[in-house]
């Protein structure tokens, strides 16, 4: 499957990022990812059912169960989303790495 494309924002003030006067575009994987992260559940009026609402995982106990729990919802949400096999690796809350692909 191809890529999607879209715009990208400035990683520092989130604003759209424009480069040579024009709306800057891009693969918008990593944005994607980011925006499944941050939204709680029901946060997209058009499609409810997604969102991981990692925010509300904040001083969560660092335990295994809270891990299981977290990497297990980053995974559904990702396939919601049409990535194929989604990595999710996390030793505790703090560090967490994906790797996606469409």
């Amino acid at each position: 499957m191809i890529n999607g494309l879209d715009f990208m924002d400035d990683p520092i003030t989130g604003d759209l990022m424009i480069v040579g006067g024009d709306l800057s575009i891009d693969v918008g994987n990593d944005h994607h990812v980011k925006n499944i992260l941050l939204a709680p559940k029901g946060g997209y009026k058009c499609t409810p059912i997604v969102g991981v609402g990692i925010t509300s995982f904040i001083n969560s106990p660092n335990s295994a169960y809270v891990i299981d729990e977290l990497k297990s919802k980053i995974k559904l949400q990702l396939q919601y989303d049409k990535f194929v096999n989604p990595v999710v690796l996390m030793d505790n809350i703090t560090a967490i790495k994906i790797s996606v692909t469409r």
